[in-house]
């Protein structure tokens, strides 16, 4: 039965009047195969030192970051930085340092140095950045942020794939002048990689940063916490990190927790992470004791594995607060971790500007709506939220709404406690809307938000970016969204009002393939300082000229904030459309501010973008096949042929295995390899192709066709079985026994007809899926062999064929029907039967020449040409076992060849003048279709042609020589054409004849006279039948008598003669006679086995060569 969807188009079949009508129109849209080698741009991040340094350093006290902090470079190690892939070239790298100003000093200089491994100094504390023109920070009084972004791609260009591979050891300095009594703490340093690698779609590893939110477990919240952490409480934030990708957590290679507090007092303490059941962190404290309202951030960097931080497990994070509690507390986990691109389902984070407002909203809702685009084939996203800054400068409630497409709305309360004076950085908090990621439809879904403070007093502008972490199929390549960083160092500091700072930096995105912009924006650090106090105004932040002006309000305290420009597609691309034609590109960052204060710029590029990459199809390899016989189920039972004589796998059928003739349909049982990539869920339909051999292998044929719809006119055609669904799965995943072929690991489908319908289940990549094909012949050449391949759904061949199922179909077919017996073997149309047709005759003694007539049908409506049989001859009714050939005359050996061929009336390999069965077709005057040939001989050359769809009737004649008796043999033809024996037609049997029954006789001649000469020895002694008279011996004179049996049988297996005493020979005195000292085995001549010095002895001779037991013959 037919009934299957093909690439969304229906197949019908109707049944009118006996005609089948299909309807059968797939069409599937497939992409472009050219495989993308060229290049493409990843970031990554690793932070030094083991997280934020918890050791407060004084005035120009220089520290080193490597795998821990430490007031010497060889105290502090070194960090590992681990880059994969092939032909690695750094494009951009910058080092980001951020600390705390402790103490109400100002800043001279922040110089910052990097000694990288095998780079062009190795060995040295390369300087960064550049000579500061004035103090890059002023204190007003309270504490203070500082930020350096510092540009050190020159110090890895000189290492090698290998070195990035096994990993790449640096070290950071950090040394901060300032005046007489400055402290700072919390200092961290965090690298960021850009760099270009080689893009293949062969499975590899290589490296990525992930990002995952801190969402506070309290019911009221929606990621930051929005009440405050009291003193000597333990807040929690749930988490899991979705590293599909990663084969174990030792792939983890740098991860940390970036935890946000507001710190609203005048006293020092501490706050102490710890991932719930893992490693209690540090208790990282803030040793300034300023009365103000400052945010902290700390780096945390917890153990990998084991009780700590683990891969694909959902954990907590909880804070423990010391003496001072903690506002607005929060955060983001970061990954960088190895994976395989191989990997069926893969992580990535991309990240979008979403809004900057100029002004402070005070207590109106500011609302903004932006679009994700993300084109990763099979994504589904796992987290999204909202990184929000702004540096709020009074007690403020701030309320968030956002919306994930028609997602719920999600809110958010948080209170700022903002009863001291701000200083240092600004806040940072995170709006979690995780909950909505099911809304999220890709490609493109819109998320809306809005905040309002409390208040108009003390709000400030608000700087807004979405992340999206969402895990996709990744093997499959085809069109990517991602992110890449891009540093911009700072210039310099200044103190000049309305002056431009600019600074030229470079975006490289080398994917050679289509690019779409999706969203750009440059992410500035903005630190404004003053002794005393600043004078408030405007700060512009832009890229090309274009740039984005923020207001400043209330607090003129020196302060640390971000403020993001959002770049327009036309600047980035260069044209009025979104597609990026470029791999590199300059741009300028613009960065003024209207006081003539103490100001310096920091920050990022941050470019998303579509790469349209090719997909990775998966690649096909033909592997296993075997044929069966149908039974009207989706599973078949019977290999080919029917019965016990099965070919195995990858088993053609030939001429010998009961080839299928017209009409006549096979079940093929395909396997298929799948390469490169995995194999998604309904996403693959294929067809099945055949071909006539006309070549020495089916790989060398080069013209291939479909398989014909069922009723077609097509040479190979789907067979239509009523009982059967084409199209249905062959069984469930995994497979179970609905599989058949051993290499087999998942389930295809039943198939009629082409093409299949899309795969049911997900096949790994190097994973087996089995295919059943329901075929039959139509109108193919007879006698011919036929080559079958599946190919993709449109005809792509598949990149390998392993094995290709052939079929020669059936020429002339005959099948045996009707036989008799005759015995009057010099007729040359016998008329003696021996039985009736399809009687076995029995006493069919030795050395007997019979005629044997059979019909022989031909069941394929083929013509044989040069028709020739031999036959043969079994113990065993279905041949199964003692089969034997019927022996030419010139080989015949009687009493053992048991049966050969003999000449009777008529000429081996002539046409029978008339035919004497009831269902042979007419035969008479040797004309007619029922007219075979007499059979004389096993293997003589024959031009008969046998005709087609007859009943043709054949004879053999054969001499019984020696065969056991009472015993049934039985009688086959072969068809040495094809060289395979005839098989039964339906409901009949082989011929067969019995042997007559076993009889021995047995005549002793009567008398044997002395002086007769038998075997050598003339007698000395006259002998009966039943006596040997030796009468009186004289001692020295030997005496020889003898006896002659002759005896007549029909055993085959022949018969034994034994000769037995009673007792051993006696004298007069009774002393016994000395038996020879020769065996049966080893028989000796008289003189070497009666010895002389014997008194007497006796033995005996036979003229039968063959002895055994234990008798003493002598030779």
């Amino acid at each position: 039965m037919i009934r299957k969807i093909v690439a969304g188009v229906l197949v019908l079949v109707i049944n009118a009047g006996g005609l089948n009508f299909y309807s059968h129109s797939p069409v599937e849209i497939k992409t472009a195969r050219a495989a993308y080698s060229g290049r493409q741009i990843k970031t990554v991040e690793y932070i030094l030192g083991g997280g934020t340094d918890n050791t407060s350093r004084g005035d120009n006290v220089a520290a080193w970051a490597g795998s821990t902090w430490s007031a010497t470079k060889g105290g502090a190690g070194t960090s590992t930085i681990i880059l994969e892939g092939t032909n690695i070239k750094v494009k951009n790298a910058y080092l980001e340092t951020n600390a705390v100003v402790a103490a109400a000093f100002n800043v001279n200089n922040v110089a910052v140095t990097l000694d990288v491994e095998n780079g062009p100094n190795q060995g040295v504390d390369v300087p960064l950045g550049e000579e500061l023109s004035v103090s890059p920070f002023n204190t007003s009084g309270l504490s203070g942020n500082i930020q350096v972004v510092s540009d050190v791609t020159a110090l890895f260009s000189t290492q090698s794939d290998s070195q990035f591979q096994n990993g790449v050891g640096v070290i950071g300095k950090v040394q901060i002048d300032g005046a007489t009594g400055f402290v700072r703490s919390l200092t961290s340093l965090k690298l960021v990689i850009s760099y270009e690698l080689d893009y293949s779609t062969s499975a590899h590893n290589e490296v990525k940063t992930v990002r995952f939110p801190l969402i506070s477990v309290s019911s009221t919240d929606n990621g930051t916490k929005g009440a405050a952490c009291p003193v000597a409480g333990v807040c929690g934030f749930g988490y899991r990190a979705t590293l599909p990708d990663a084969a174990a957590d030792s792939d983890i290679l740098n991860a940390w927790f970036e935890i946000h507090a507001e710190i609203n007092s005048s006293t020092a303490s501490t706050l102490t992470p710890q991932i719930s059941g893992g490693t209690v962190g540090p208790a990282f404290n803030w040793v300034e004791a300023i009365s103000d309202d400052t945010n902290q951030r700390f780096l945390y960097q917890p153990p990998i594995g084991g009780s700590d931080l683990q891969r694909n497990v959902t954990s907590t994070l909880n804070i423990t607060m010391g003496t001072i509690a903690s506002n607005f507390l929060g955060g983001e986990l970061v990954v960088t971790y190895r994976y395989s691109t191989g990997a069926s389902e893969q992580t990535e984070t991309v990240r979008y500007f979403a809004y900057q407002n100029g002004t402070a909203p005070g207590a109106v809702t500011s609302s903004f709506s932006i679009s994700p685009n993300i084109a990763n084939t099979g994504a589904v996203a796992k987290n999204i939220w909202m990184r929000i800054d702004s540096p709020i400068a009074a007690a403020q409630t701030m309320t968030w709404q956002a919306k994930v497409g028609s997602a719920a709305t999600t809110t958010a309360s948080l209170t700022y406690a903002g009863s001291l004076v701000r200083g240092g950085k600004g806040a940072t908090f995170f709006m979690n809307l995780s909950s909505s990621s099911a809304s999220f439809s890709f490609p493109q879904t819109t998320i809306t938000g809005g905040v309002r403070f409390s208040s108009a007093t003390g709000d400030q502008p608000i700087s807004v970016e979405v992340y999206v972490t969402f895990t996709w199929s990744g093997s499959s390549g085809g069109a990517q969204t991602k992110t890449a960083y891009f540093g911009v160092p700072m210039q310099g500091t200044g103190n000049l009002g309305n002056q431009w700072y600019n600074r030229n930096f470079y975006v490289f995105l080398p994917e050679s393939v289509t690019k779409i912009h999706r969203s750009s924006y440059l992410s500035a650090m903005v630190v404004h300082s003053e002794a005393t106090t600043i004078a408030l105004g405007t700060v512009n932040v832009g890229v090309n000229g274009a740039s984005t002006t923020v207001t400043e309000y209330d607090d003129t305290e020196s302060y640390t904030r971000v403020i993001h420009h959002q770049v327009p597609s036309s600047t980035f691309t260069g044209t009025a459309s979104t597609t990026i034609t470029w791999e590199d590109k300059a741009f300028v960052a613009n960065m003024m501010a209207s006081a003539a204060d103490e100001v310096y710029f920091s920050g990022q590029f941050v470019a998303t973008y579509e790469v349209r990459f090719p997909n990775i199809e998966p690649t096909y390899t033909q592997s296993y096949y075997r044929f069966y016989v149908d039974n009207s189920s989706t599973t078949p039972e019977d290999p080919w042929p029917t019965g016990t004589a099965n070919l195995g796998e990858n088993g053609a059928i030939t001429a010998s295995s009961s080839p299928p003739a017209k009409n006549e349909n096979v079940r093929l049982r395909m396997s298929l390899t799948v390469g490169t990539r995995n194999l998604a869920t309904t996403t693959q339909s294929f067809k099945l192709q055949f071909s006539l051999k006309t070549s020495s292998t089916c790989s060398g044929v080069s013209l291939w066709d479909d398989l014909g719809n069922p009723g077609s006119a097509t040479v190979w055609r789907g067979h239509n079985n009523a009982s059967t669904t084409d199209g249905d799965a062959l069984g469930p995943n995994p497979p179970a026994s609905s599989t058949l072929i051993s290499v087999s690991d998942r389930a295809g489908t039943y198939e009629e007809s082409n093409n299949t319908s899309p795969n049911p289940y997900a096949v790994i990549s190097g994973e087996n899926v089995e295919y059943d094909w329901n075929i039959e012949p139509n109108n193919a050449t007879s006698g011919a062999t036929y080559c079958f391949r599946m190919t993709e759904s449109d005809g792509t061949p598949f990149a390998n064929y392993n094995y290709y199922p052939e079929i020669t179909t059936s020429g002339y077919r005959p099948r045996t029907q009707n036989w008799r017996f005759f015995d009057d073997e010099t007729s040359t149309t016998p008329t003696s039967p021996m039985a009736d047709e399809n009687i076995a005759p029995s006493d069919v003694g030795s050395d007997s020449i019979i005629k044997l007539r059979l019909t022989l049908k031909d069941t394929a409506n083929a013509t044989g040409t040069n028709v020739k049989f031999k036959l043969q001859f079994s113990t065993f009714s279905d041949f199964s076992a003692d089969v034997n050939d019927v022996v030419a005359t010139s080989s015949c050996v009687d009493g053992v060849s048991k049966w050969c061929y003999a000449d009777g009336a008529g000429i081996d390999n002539a046409t029978i003048t008339s035919s004497t069965l009831s269902d042979a077709n007419s035969c008479a005057a040797g004309v007619g279709n029922g007219c075979g040939t007499h059979n004389e001989t096993p293997t003589s050359s024959s031009n008969f042609t046998a005709p087609a769809s007859a009943s043709t009737e054949f004879e053999f004649t054969l001499r019984q020589t020696g065969a056991p008796a009472n015993t049934v043999y039985f009688f086959r033809p072969y068809y040495t054409n094809i060289d395979s024996p005839v098989e039964k037609n339906t409901s009949e049997q082989y011929p067969s004849v019995a042997t007559d029954g076993a009889y021995v006789d047995i005549v002793a001649q009567s008398t044997i006279n002395r002086g007769d000469l038998i075997e050598g020895a003339t007698t000395t002694v006259t002998s009966t039948a039943t006596s040997l008279p030796f009468g009186a011996l004289t001692q020295g004179i030997p005496q020889i008598a003898a006896q002659r049996l002759t005896i007549t049988t029909n055993a085959g297996s022949g018969y034994q003669v034994t000769i037995s005493e009673d007792q051993q020979l006696t004298n007069s005195l009774g002393e016994l006679f000395t038996r020879s000292s020769s065996t049966n085995n080893l028989p000796l001549s008289w003189t070497q086995s009666c010895l002389s010095s014997m008194s007497a002895c006796y033995g005996y001779h036979s003229g039968d060569d063959t002895l055994s037991g234990s008798g003493t013959s002598t030779s």
